[in-house]
């Protein structure tokens, strides 16, 4: 995560109440601005304890983002700050004005989507706890295309599709199958290609390398870095073995690299849209005036 965008949603309209002392009046809404991945939390309060305890809890799993962006009280904020400060020092926060679309554009439309996405979940499973459908309506929003990046939130966080074919499970259920061991080829090869306890033992593996491959083997892997730097974006790593000179290893880009390039270049594509707009904005704003000159600024009433 680069830039966290936090926002709560107000739902004291609508309180779930779970039991006697479990009363959720809150969701509290957090989106990866790059990858569009979101979390979500219910909240019995809106206060400053809980926010933290659930952002710590999200750090410490994910990592602290480099930026945590909210629109909240500027002492609400101040104490979110002083509060997570504690544990992840190197954390910038950012304060957006309250209300502002422009500065809370993301996490303010996926609000909306959330809550529609909740009143459907509820509407389909005959439910009226809005806690409970968060943990699916947000597994659905994270696999579902998002029209920035062109992939599926999941996919730009962990460089994989979700393991969630349904038809393939239906098939094992019905056959009765409990043992892992029974499990059809497919899983099967999945774990196999997983879990390897062959242990590694690299001193033997170079002590046994002839220099003459070892010449040969630096030689291919030149052409072959050579081929993808005229043909590919994305090039070749290749570093140098510290216990035998000759060798090198060749790292290719993983699907994981791939898909993270392929959505920044979605990404980028709207956003410098929008940089090249505000400043032909300001170009235009800036030919009206001269030096010296004064002028107004409109503040609005919330601030």
């Amino acid at each position: 995560m680069t830039r966290l965008q936090i926002d709560p949603i107000d739902m004291r309209t609508r309180p779930d109440k779970i039991s006697s002392d479990i009363n959720y009046c809150w969701i509290l809404n957090c989106i990866d601005h790059f990858s569009k991945f979101s979390w979500a939390f219910p909240l019995k309060n809106k206060s400053v304890g809980e926010f933290v305890a659930e952002l710590r809890e999200l750090f410490f799993i994910f990592g602290p983002p480099r930026i945590l962006h909210s629109d909240n009280g500027r002492e609400f904020v101040s104490s979110v700050i002083m509060e997570l400060k504690s544990f992840f020092r190197d954390l910038l926060f950012i304060r957006g004005r309250p209300r502002h679309p422009q500065s809370q554009g993301c996490v303010e439309r996926a609000n909306g989507i959330l809550c529609d996405d909740l009143g459907k979940w509820m509407s389909t499973n005959n439910s009226s706890s809005w806690s409970t459908a968060l943990l699916p309506v947000i597994y659905g929003l994270n696999t579902r295309r998002s029209t920035v990046t062109k992939a599926t939130p999941y996919e730009v966080m962990f460089g994989q599709r979700p393991r969630s074919d349904s038809e393939f499970w239906k098939l094992v259920h019905e056959a009765g199958i409990d043992d892992e061991e029974n499990l059809p080829t497919p899983v099967d090869e999945i774990n196999n290609d997983m879990i390897d306890d062959t242990p590694d033992d690299a001193v033997n593996a170079n002590q046994d390398i002839d220099n003459d491959v070892a010449e040969l083997f630096v030689q291919l892997s030149e052409d072959v870095h050579l081929y993808f730097s005229k043909t590919s974006p994305t090039k070749l790593i290749i570093t140098s073995t510290a216990s035998v000179s000759p060798s090198t290893i060749v790292t290719t880009p993983t699907r994981h690299d791939t898909i993270r390039k392929n959505a920044t270049d979605h990404y980028l594509v709207p956003e410098n849209k929008k940089m090249k707009l505000q400043q032909e904005s300001l170009h235009m704003i800036a030919n009206h005036f001269n030096i010296n000159d004064c002028v107004g600024i409109e503040i609005h009433s919330v601030d």
